[in-house]
């Protein structure tokens, strides 16, 4: 009877794992997403069906934030 609840106790840990993992990745696409999209051309974003990853890293986008923003206000 001991081996049969901690087989359910062991089954149910392992389930809410897995649930919590879904979960977690749910969560996290949308940041990926955007972090991808980040690094793509402003043209390569409208495409359809949409990429996932860049198909080359467009660093520009950063350089252009940092300029549109003024930091020392931020602070």
């Amino acid at each position: 009877m001991a081996s049969s609840i901690s087989k359910r106790k062991k089954t149910n840990l392992i389930l809410s794992e897995i649930t919590l993992i879904i979960i977690s990745l749910i969560i996290m696409a949308p940041v990926l997403l955007a972090l991808s999209m980040s690094f793509m051309k402003p043209t390569e974003v409208y495409t359809f069906p949409p990429k996932l990853l860049p198909s080359s890293f467009h660093w520009q986008n950063y350089v252009e934030a940092l300029q549109l923003v003024d930091l020392e206000e931020c602070f």
